[in-house]
């Protein structure tokens, strides 16, 4: 049963919490997720979160996009978030991730989604995408068919240690440090996004992830990423988004996924990977070129 969050959303935009049970390698998890908009809206749209992250880093589009009148699910992935850590640390990965991913379109009961997927998100629908999930439209968010090993370099030697924070300004400012290419949000928001990517734990706080995720991202650093035929044998129309700093997908690689029919570059200005997308200078387009195409 979805319960709301509390908030002071509008109208319309409230976001409301849900779980579905995952089966993967003979073993049961939770999959939480949160959802916004009409709840018998024809579009569905499910946003994938990046690795270390939960759901609460679309809160702000969600609101966007429900408004819009699309119906919106924001799953947490295995081991993030508020959904079940497995046992096995190994099993940490895209099957598992894609297996969750399956677990609430089902839940959903559309035939097909549009997906929207940031980072990690990103890789794992494009994945999905050319084994024919079904995927009405595939959003990248700051990810492409190649990326450099210096990315994830880059991410690892910001993550935060996994371990308690004395205090919300110490837990605050590790965040602050992991997410600083993202761009700026507006304190309430910030705010918010902090709270929900947090626990109490101890006598202190704590992230919301299994430290234990951390080896697939040791394992990412040892190579660069190329996915160009996967991306070529991506049916559905896409939508690349690209920070205008990024070191995840280079300017050049963005504009050759271009080539592939159906697909578009939205670049946005000032910040680096992984764009948040909550501001309505970035939400419009996404608005905007969703509704291009019809349920």
């Amino acid at each position: 049963m979805l319960q709301p969050v509390r908030t002071q959303a509008a109208p319309g935009t409230e976001i409301r919490v849900g779980t579905v049970t995952s089966l993967y390698q003979g073993a049961y998890h939770a999959v939480h997720y949160t959802e916004c908009g009409p709840p018998d809206a024809e579009r569905v749209v499910v946003c994938l979160h990046s690795m270390f992250q939960c759901n609460a880093e679309f809160d702000g589009l969600a609101r966007v996009l429900g408004a819009a009148g699309f119906r919106v699910l924001c799953p947490d992935f295995a081991g993030h978030g508020r959904s079940g850590w497995r046992r096995d640390a190994d099993e940490y990965g895209y099957p598992l991730f894609s297996n969750d991913i399956m677990a609430v379109i089902a839940r959903s009961g559309a035939a097909r989604v549009d997906v929207i997927g940031s980072s990690m998100g990103g890789f794992i629908s494009m994945k999905m995408a050319h084994q024919g999930a079904p995927f009405r439209t595939l959003i990248l968010n700051d990810v492409g068919a190649y990326s450099p090993k210096s990315g994830p370099l880059r991410v690892l030697h910001n993550l935060p240690p996994s371990h308690d924070y004395p205090d919300l300004p110490a837990i605050e400012l590790a965040l602050r440090r992991l997410l600083s290419a993202s761009g700026p949000l507006p304190r309430s928001e910030w705010i918010r996004f902090v709270s929900r990517n947090i626990a109490r734990h101890g006598t202190g706080f704590r992230l919301l992830y299994d430290p234990r995720i951390r080896r697939q991202l040791m394992a990412m650093t040892a190579r660069d990423y190329d996915l160009w035929d996967k991306w070529a044998r991506v049916c559905c129309p896409a939508l690349v988004i690209r920070g205008e700093y990024s070191d995840m997908l280079d300017a050049a690689v963005a504009q050759r996924m271009t080539e592939r029919p159906d697909t578009e570059l939205l670049t946005v200005a000032g910040c680096g990977h992984r764009p948040w997308l909550w501001t309505a200078e970035q939400a419009a387009p996404v608005v905007e070129w969703l509704r291009r195409y019809p349920a």
